[in-house]
């Protein structure tokens, strides 16, 4: 798998050099075209004005959420639950209780005329809840799976439960590096091209 995505990351950078000939090409060739070179003056202070604002969007926030909550479930040991084992079972009956509450907490938090997860005109979308509910999902993974590795003894320290959540982010690593080659290119291509 590490294979495909350093495929994907080299493809990626190759069309970003790409893209910086091809939009020195044009603009060189023809001025009037509205096409903005990267290489000039003007595209490289665009280049460093935007490396960061060009990775900010919601997906890279649904990246980590989704790698801690993967490092949660991975680590605490509930997708390899043995029924067999007393603790296993009392850890299960109780994460399925944990995430039972915290569904209810969401859905009384959003029912209701003036819920406080509905929007200011007491609509669901758009609104507090359908801009968060992959958040929202991931954190109730999160208790969910850190409450059942702490009560089947997967987590025997705070260390142990730590490791956990940062072991899910450094399986999601490939994505992120792909993330913000993908998101570079895309806003160059947008600026070079003026399609914003």
């Amino acid at each position: 798998m590490k294979k495909i995505f350093a495929y994907v990351c080299l493809s990626l950078f190759i069309l970003e050099v790409f893209l910086l000939l091809l939009s020195w090409i044009l603009s060189a060739l023809m001025p009037s075209s509205g096409v903005h070179s990267l290489l000039n003056e003007e595209g490289i202070r665009w280049a460093i004005r935007n490396t960061e604002t060009s990775l900010l969007s919601h997906i890279l926030v649904w990246i980590l959420f989704a790698a801690v909550a993967w490092g949660c479930l991975q680590g605490c040991g509930l997708l390899t639950v043995r029924l067999n084992r007393f603790k296993d079972r009392i850890a299960l009956y109780s994460s399925i209780s944990i995430m039972i509450i915290y569904i209810v907490i969401i859905a009384l938090l959003t029912v209701g005329p003036h819920s406080i997860l509905l929007s200011a005109t007491g609509h669901l979308f758009p609104s507090p809840l359908s801009e968060s509910v992959f958040a929202l999902i991931c954190i109730g993974v999160c208790l969910s799976s850190l409450n059942f590795g702490v009560i089947s003894g997967a987590y025997n320290s705070l260390v142990s439960l730590f490791n956990s959540i940062t072991k899910g982010i450094s399986d999601f690593s490939p994505a992120i590096i792909i993330y913000i080659l993908a998101m570079h290119l895309i806003s160059a291509v947008i600026y070079s091209f003026n399609l914003n």
